[in-house]
């Protein structure tokens, strides 16, 4: 009986190494300045969404690459979050990375933003939003492309 809890102790220390490893490994790869590409987000779109945006007209379509064009996201090695706007508007927050290795955001009033990251390189953060119970939002762009600033 001893034997067989030494092992099973064993195998649960060595299961949680990895995890810890690559959740702090996606720590250190997420930390720093990303920019929003706009033409790489709008190719990441489902069909459905594509078709609500084609329908907008140019005006509007207008307005909403104005409102992602260039976002800069910032996540500091503290948790700090910071978005800055092109248009010089700035929103704050908190992030983590969750359980689900998932990026979780999280506004002063406490507002949280669910994220799928769906692709993780040097240059590359490509991230999805998940909807939560505590916020059900839709976003027209869903699939977010980020480059390394």
């Amino acid at each position: 009986m001893r034997k067989h809890f030494c092992k099973l102790f064993l195998i649960v220390v060595f299961l949680g190494v990895p995890f810890k490893s690559i959740c702090q490994s996606n720590i250190d790869q997420i930390i720093g300045t990303w920019v929003f590409n706009y033409e790489s987000s709008i190719e990441l779109m489902d069909t459905k969404a594509k078709n609500h945006y084609a329908k907008m007209g140019a005006a509007r379509q207008e307005k909403v690459k104005q409102a992602y064009r260039n976002r800069k996201i910032t996540f500091e090695e503290n948790g700090n979050f910071i978005q800055e706007f092109e248009d010089g508007r700035i929103v704050t927050g908190t992030w983590l990375i969750n359980k689900n290795k998932g990026i979780e955001i999280t506004s002063p009033k406490g507002s949280v933003m669910g994220f799928k990251i769906k692709e993780l390189t040097v240059n590359v953060l490509q991230i999805s939003r998940i909807k939560t119970a505590d916020n059900r939002m839709n976003m027209l762009i869903e699939n977010w492309y980020l480059a390394r600033d």
